[in-house]
């Protein structure tokens, strides 16, 4: 389990609102409560109804919900007890977040799912988790509403997919500290659960967290045709904005000359520029992408002359949530504004072109030359260009992606 730091905890409750255990999914989220208070809840609920009564209870309710199942007395044993034999093991009962709701109402006698009993049981919750075997999370409640919370949901959208029925939810990245980064997002906004990472760049996440991202949000399975960031979310405050921009770029976007902001999905797009845009940001029309003369995407930037502002949010934003910013792209965004604020004038003719001859002595990437000279990435590309077609320098080989190139 990670032990990450929650720096939400450093904030005043009163910042970002609170979400309880009751605003979970009540069908599909199911709950293991400490032995005192599971033992105290159906010891208060037997001395004062009659267990006939209870299980007219849970009939009558469970149709409310779309339950089709049929409840017996065998049912609230194993609640009270806290566990069941199944196939000659012993296994943890968890109890349905519906059932608990409802016999908190005949405990508390409020009609409200907000009541005195149901806070107590938010206070002995163990752990919970989805339907089946799933992984369980110890959670931290009541969560807190936070930009880091909300982030996920663009990570989800950009390089995730949010599983239905017995698929599993998942979230890519090959980056590795960008990776790390997306746990540590989730272990700080819902607790600790048993990490799970496929070929060390997929990890597995909890169904009980998606199923929470669909119930309180109404995100759909973020598929790569039918992913849309929530109205709901496009209208929250400026921290929680930038913090969803920044989580996309790090899955779909590149940081150069300008920022620009990729995906196959023509209304996902359009969802994150009208977020670029009610931040301040300049962008451009969102354009067709080809490769090889096939449409493989769409595109759109957040010009240049947005970039000192994004970098100023972004630092504000990281002050207090420091998995928010944009992870290994950081430096290329500190790059692009310590360019911009350079302040010096335009170099003789020849300087630039005599400075990359004598660091490509050892093969170098445009990145690393354009950090080394403090110019932009097509200024450097446009010098390699023309140092090329004199045959004086030459294509090296590859560094991950990016081209290496040396002096011949």
């Amino acid at each position: 389990m990670s032990r990450s730091i929650s720096y939400s905890q450093l904030i005043p409750d009163s910042v970002y609102g609170k979400i309880h255990l009751w605003e979970f999914p009540p069908t599909r989220t199911f709950i293991k409560l400490s032995e005192a208070c599971r033992r105290w809840l159906f010891d208060e609920l037997r001395a004062r109804y009659r267990i006939s009564y209870l299980l007219s209870i849970l009939e009558v309710k469970s149709q409310v919900y779309g339950i089709n199942r049929k409840y017996n007395s065998g049912h609230i044993c194993s609640w009270k007890k806290g566990c069941k034999k199944d196939c000659g093991k012993i296994k943890d009962t968890r109890i349905p977040l519906w059932v608990l709701i409802e016999f908190s109402k005949l405990l508390s006698g409020s009609t409200n799912n907000d009541n005195t009993i149901m806070r107590q049981i938010e206070k002995d919750v163990v752990y919970c988790a989805a339907a089946g075997n799933s992984i369980s999370i110890k959670p931290k409640l009541p969560l807190l509403l936070t930009p880091e919370l909300v982030s996920v949901i663009f990570n989800l959208c950009g390089d995730g997919h949010v599983g239905t029925g017995i698929c599993i939810s998942h979230y890519r990245q090959t980056n590795k500290s960008a990776l790390q980064n997306f746990v540590h997002k989730l272990h700080n906004s819902f607790g600790d659960f048993k990490e799970t990472i496929i070929e060390g760049s997929k990890i597995i996440v909890p169904r009980i967290i998606t199923n929470f991202y669909q119930h309180y949000f109404g995100i759909n399975d973020c598929r790569w045709n039918t992913a849309r960031i929530p109205s709901a979310v496009k209208t929250l405050r400026k921290e929680f904005l930038v913090a969803g921009l920044a989580a996309f770029i790090v899955d779909e976007g590149h940081v150069g000359d300008h920022v620009e902001l990729y995906s196959s999905n023509h209304n996902l797009l359009d969802d994150i520029k009208e977020i670029a845009q009610k931040l301040g940001y300049v962008t451009t029309n969102i354009h067709s992408k080809y490769r090889y003369g096939v449409l493989n995407g769409y595109r759109f930037l957040i010009k240049k002359r947005s970039m000192l502002l994004f970098y100023q949010d972004i630092r504000e934003l990281t002050r207090l949530f420091p998995t928010c910013g944009l992870s290994h792209k950081s430096a290329c965004l500190e790059l692009m504004v310590k360019i911009k604020k350079r302040g010096w004038k335009k170099m003789s003719v020849g300087v630039t072109k005599y400075n990359l001859l004598n660091l490509l002595r050892n093969p170098m990437t445009v990145r690393e030359l354009s950090q080394w000279l403090v110019i932009p990435f097509s200024s450097v590309r446009e010098h390699l260009s023309q140092l090329q077609a004199t045959n004086k320098v030459r294509r090296f080989g590859k560094l991950g992606r990016a081209v290496l190139w040396v002096a011949v």
